[in-house]
């Protein structure tokens, strides 16, 4: 079995998602990825381990939406983040960007946010707050492509929260 992330990072993100430290995994496969972890974790605790709650909620404490608008040639991208727990959150990024927006068409990639763009190497954090949602835009101008059924996926760049939204859309 290989893993993408070393262990040393695995194991302590799973038990700050449990409720302990606010932590969350939000996507279509968190589930699967706790269970997997879960596994691991149990195998190597030296105290054995029990299940423990799931948390603020059924997606965790970051909740995200996705919206896409569109008007003539440009494709308007908007992902919204709202901290659904009681505490207030800490988000580490590793860089200067905060959020990624892709636009896919049949599985290809057709426009990517951040492509082009430079961004500052320095660790940072931003702490949103209970109730608090964070609002990133970025417009697509998608003069010149074809037509048809896109995906667009905003995502948060912070390495201790996984959050990602995707919503389709169609250009005619």
């Amino acid at each position: 079995m290989r893993f993408s992330k070393p262990l040393t990072r695995i194991l302590p993100v799973w038990i700050a998602s449990q409720g302990h430290g606010g932590m969350s995994v939000v996507g279509q496969r968190s589930g699967f990825r706790r269970a997997i972890v879960f596994a691991i974790g149990c195998a190597l605790a030296p105290a054995g381990c029990a299940a423990i709650g799931a948390g603020p909620s059924a997606t965790g404490p970051l909740l995200p939406s996705m919206q896409v608008y569109t008007a003539g040639d440009a494709v308007t991208v908007v992902l919204q983040v709202t901290n659904t727990s009681d505490s207030a959150i800490e988000l580490n990024f590793p860089t200067g960007q905060t959020y990624e927006f892709v636009v896919e068409q049949g599985g290809r990639e057709v426009w990517r946010w951040s492509e082009g763009q430079a961004f500052t190497q320095a660790l940072r954090q931003e702490r949103v707050e209970p109730g608090e949602t964070l609002r990133f835009e970025a417009i697509w101008p998608a003069t010149g492509s074809p037509t048809g059924s896109f995906v667009a996926t905003g995502s948060l760049t912070a390495s201790n929260y996984e959050v990602e939204q995707s919503t389709g859309f169609e250009l005619r």
